[in-house]
């Protein structure tokens, strides 16, 4: 029996079920011993490259096989590896549709087979129109970070006699954007685009490539070269600027401004201030030239564009500056002031300015600084220059730039719509003023609006009225404001939102109210959040101190102590098992398997990671708070252990003997467990230094 090498392959093939790859049983059989003592057992072991390979060739002790389940990393081909071209071939046969072959090509990018896609589209290219399967490659290449390599699949696509298009060069400029931080982004982009103009050119730029390479030198950070592309353009007709084209430009300004400059080793803060000021001074001058074209009817207006320049007149640091931003909403929304003017004498009635603001100036320098004024031929201003001894500009001064347009009943002009930006911005234009009233006007107007502009607020617009409402020490607006936001599924509450609120209730301190809001916003939070917070629980132990101070009970420690019971729970088992997410118990409910999702997608997932959005709202997303150290945690429960001492010396001989040995009891707990995490600690740094000692 088994005398021969097929009759050992079918007695394996039998046993395994077919399971074993074919390459290892004929490794398997060239291995065998002789005929006379032939024993599997006694095989010589061997290294496999895949896991099923391995255990198929273990035993147990009683010399019967291990029950195994199928596998498809045994079957799966090795993606780095290049298919055969007779597969290749085979397969094109099918595919001589351009349109099916670049559903193949998008296909096989969604499993990240690059390598197959790329052979095919080589393949194909000798006698199929294949552009767009060339354009999802070198997407999918920029998508990955892959800059060099989707420049090279663009040069060999025009090798192999296939002309790039429009979507080609724009594909090149957006993924060049994507990668800022690639170190040859800008030339690499430039030379594309410079590209475009030779004669010998199948496509001619149009506003969208120029559009996006003022993108890769808006991330790049090179405002020199930003504005030398924008100088070229013409005024009019085909390639002027469009409102993305100075969405662009006014981002680029407003961020070089805003970051600080780490080659400016000794900048201060005046010449911080300085740098932001004269950012403000040049968009408030390029605002004139795109007034001037809307007028004109050569220029659309959107809330993008508005909302940019509202940002960058929020860098100032005068009122003016501030309270331009609402006229800059009446000039282009048509929404009407909610207060009057800065230089309105009805202004001191309605809304005065705090004098910190008032004290705040435009540096003289600033308004006579001739760099900044000729390199705006075109402005609309006949002369920025300023006399001896004025600081400011009365042009500037009193916003003219911003000023609402006339309605001679000749021209139509069509207006921005409001949105959640709008309503963020104006918003926050009034906290900066410490304009409650008009906060709260715009809010009303904004959100009650007629149905065409009716904003529905998200969570940054709530957030942004909870500052307001911490301004105002309103804590039981704060409070109804929270759980409002919780009802609502589509936006959900975060640590920063209990901060916020929390902050609020601390703020009010008078009110003796106070602390029966907090406890709900307390009670609020171990609802909503998978984690307490740390710091909300330390502003609610705040706000019971106050409670003491301002003549409430011990009991009302009692109370807040009981609630924070809970939460001390919920962070010691954070310590000690580290943070559990709600996806990873789906992953691991569903054995882990995931979607690949679509190549087209990775604009999106590339743009939620990245610090600024130079193109789209700027919000600022706070994924998920840090959970709290060892230290953080121990610091909290210490004072909740100095509560407790206070609450047994106020409360003298009214509490009970029964009450005063459980607050006696649990404090000892607390501070026990203090010790212990002390303790743990100092053993754990001491074993970390003798491994390093060792090593």
């Amino acid at each position: 029996m088994l005398d021969c090498h097929a009759c050992i392959r079918t007695c394996i093939r039998t046993l395994f079920s077919n399971t074993l790859t074919l390459s290892a049983l004929s490794a398997r059989s060239t291995k065998a011993p002789p005929r006379n003592s032939l024993q599997l057992s006694s095989w010589p072991q061997r290294r496999y490259a895949t896991d099923i390979a391995v255990a198929q060739s273990e035993y147990s002790h009683h010399g019967q096989p291990i029950k195994l389940q199928p596998s498809t990393q045994a079957i799966e081909r090795d993606r780095s590896v290049p298919p055969k071209r007779a597969s290749l071939e085979q397969e094109l046969r099918y595919l001589k549709d351009p349109l099916k072959l670049a559903n193949n090509t998008v296909g096989l990018l969604r499993q990240d087979d690059h390598t197959k896609a790329l052979e095919l589209v080589r393949l194909a290219s000798r006698d199929v129109a294949c552009t767009v399967s060339w354009n999802h490659i070198i997407d999918y290449d920029m998508a990955k970070g892959r800059v060099t390599a989707a420049v090279k699949t663009y040069n060999e696509m025009k090798k192999r006699a296939q002309p790039p298009d429009a979507q080609t060069y724009t594909i090149l400029l957006r993924g060049l954007a994507w990668n800022a931080d690639y170190g040859q982004s800008t030339s690499r982009a430039l030379s594309i685009y410079q590209s475009m103009f030779a004669e010998n050119s199948p496509v001619r730029p149009s506003i969208i490539h120029t559009n996006a390479v003022l993108k890769v030198c808006a991330r790049a950070k090179d405002l020199d070269t930003l504005f030398n592309i924008a100088a070229k353009l013409p005024t009019k007709g085909r390639g002027a600027p469009n409102n993305l084209t100075f969405t662009t430009i006014l981002n680029a300004v407003r961020i070089s401004a805003w970051e600080r400059d780490r080659s400016l080793k000794f900048e201060d803060e005046e010449q911080y201030a300085t740098r932001r000021q004269r950012a403000v001074l040049q968009g408030r001058r390029m605002w004139s030239d795109i007034v001037g074209r809307w007028r004109k009817g050569d220029l659309t207006i959107d809330e993008q564009l508005v909302g940019t320049m509202g940002r960058l007149l929020l860098l100032g640091y005068t009122p003016q500056d501030y309270d331009d931003v609402l006229s800059l909403v009446e000039q282009t929304m048509a929404i009407p002031r909610q207060v009057p003017r800065l230089d309105d004498p009805a202004r001191k009635v309605h809304s005065p300015i705090p004098n910190t603001l008032l004290q705040r100036k435009v540096r003289k320098e600033l308004c006579t600084d001739q760099e900044m004024q000729g390199s705006d031929a075109e402005s609309s201003y006949p002369d920025e220059s300023v006399e001896s001894g004025q600081d400011h500009n009365p042009r500037l001064t009193h916003g003219s730039e911003f000023d609402s347009l006339p309605h001679n009943g000749l021209t139509v002009i069509s207006h921005a719509r409001p949105g959640c930006s709008t309503l963020s911005l104006v918003v926050d234009a009034c906290v900066r003023m410490h304009a409650v009233r008009p906060a709260k006007d715009y809010w009303s107007l904004l959100t009650s609006a007629a149905p065409p502009m009716t904003v529905v607020p998200d969570a940054e617009n709530f957030h942004m009225y909870l500052r307001l409402l911490r301004l105002t020490r309103a804590s039981r607006s704060a409070v109804e404001l929270t759980e409002e936001m919780a009802s609502k599924s589509e936006l959900g509450v975060q640590a920063k939102t209990f901060r916020i609120a929390m902050s609020a209730c601390a703020r009010d301190n008078r009110n003796l109210n106070a602390y029966e809001a907090a406890t709900r916003l307390l009670k609020l939070m171990i609802r909503s959040l998978e984690e307490p917070d740390l710091k909300t629980c330390e502003m609610y132990l705040r706000v019971m101190g106050n409670g003491i101070e301002r003549g409430r009970g011990w009991r009302t420690l009692e109370q807040g102590l009981e609630e924070l019971k809970p939460c001390v729970a919920n962070l010691k088992s954070l310590l000690a098992y580290g943070r559990i997410h709600s996806e990873d118990l789906d992953s691991a409910n569903t054995g882990g398997e995931t979607d690949v999702g679509d190549v087209y997608q990775a604009e999106n997932k590339i743009t939620k990671h990245e610090r600024v959005d130079l193109g789209e709202r700027e919000v600022s997303r706070i994924s998920r708070v840090a959970p709290p150290g060892r230290s953080d945690i121990s610091d909290f429960v210490r004072t909740m252990i100095g509560a407790y001492d206070k609450m047994l010396l106020v409360s003298g001989e009214a509490m009970s003997a029964k009450t005063r040995h459980t607050c006696r009891t649990e404090r000892s707990r607390l501070a026990a467990w203090v010790t212990r995490s002390v303790h743990n600690a100092a053993e754990g740094a001491r074993e970390g230094r003798r491994l390093r000692r060792e090593r």
